[in-house]
């Protein structure tokens, strides 16, 4: 009888929590659902009847985007887009390893203060020095360049991806390190060589938090790139609201358009990140 009231406690238990999941997947999932089915649906039916299905489908909103009121269609935007999102995370990713790796494993003075600062650094929003970047940019000038906002979110993303990755490196076996130095490796050998195809895991989930943090930014973007050939999708996006009115309709096909990518990287990476994790362990 006991045996039986405890299976019907664990029974309930995970049915519980499996409701509180599929609840919570609802929640955080709806507004996604919303905003495609909102892309097929006019503008003035979006704003009278925000959460109501369409009536009829409104494909012309996805034909629309492909040729703004600008005369640059979108995949100019998404050319933009690739071209600073793929440049900034090669040169991220770069030197975030290397500075990682020295953090992790080599001592030298003021590495504790220089890891608190990093850590610091990540809580400061773009806000708060925003003015002092841009006008570094112009100094340099690297406005309405590729240059100034790979520069920049190499700069930004770099404090979280350093914080991150040394600690994964951290738990990497000395002995490994020992014994390729031996044999004549290089330290530059031991990371990309060693190090990196070890800890893919971290790295790749480095890469798509930054991938989506980098594509999706909006306030830097607006004002390092102002030319409309140069503006990333996010931006070129914004043209659809006018000074008077929004044009929901094309605004939200073109949002749909934009979680493409990051849909497909995730979709892609996810698997990997979970073998790195597991699989890419070094057993002592």
């Amino acid at each position: 009888m006991k045996l039986k009231k405890n299976r019907l406690t664990e029974i309930l238990s995970n049915s519980t929590i499996q409701l509180f999941l599929i609840i919570w997947a609802i929640v955080q999932m709806y507004p996604i659902i919303w905003m495609i089915y909102s892309s097929f649906k006019k503008s003035h039916q979006i704003l009278t009847q925000p959460f109501a299905l369409p009536t009829a489908l409104q494909f012309e909103n996805y034909k629309i985007i492909w040729d703004n009121p600008t005369g640059i269609n979108l995949i100019v935007f998404f050319k933009n887009s690739v071209i600073v999102t793929v440049f900034s995370l090669v040169l991220l990713l770069f030197i975030s390893i290397l500075a990682a790796w020295a953090i992790a494993k080599y001592n030298f003075f003021g590495k504790n203060f220089l890891l608190i600062f990093l850590i610091l650094m990540i809580s400061i929003p773009i806000h708060g020095y925003i003015v002092g970047l841009y006008f570094l940019i112009i100094k340099l000038n690297l406005l309405n360049n590729y240059l100034g906002l790979i520069f920049s979110y190499s700069a930004i993303f770099f404090p979280f991806t350093v914080v991150l990755l040394q600690a994964y490196f951290k738990g990497f076996p000395d002995e490994i390190i020992e014994a390729a130095r031996i044999d004549g490796c290089s330290e530059i050998r031991i990371i990309y060589r060693i190090v990196v195809p070890v800890s893919k895991g971290a790295i790749i989930a480095a890469t798509v938090i930054n991938f989506i943090a980098i594509w999706n930014e909006f306030f830097l973007s607006l004002i390092v790139l102002r030319k409309n050939s140069l503006q990333t999708l996010m931006v070129g996006l914004f043209q659809f609201k006018g000074n008077w009115s929004v044009e929901w309709g094309y605004m939200f096909a073109g949002l749909v358009f934009t979680i493409i990518a990051p849909l497909v990287v995730y979709a892609v990476l996810s698997r990997q990140i979970l073998e790195g994790m597991t699989l890419g362990a070094v057993k002592e």
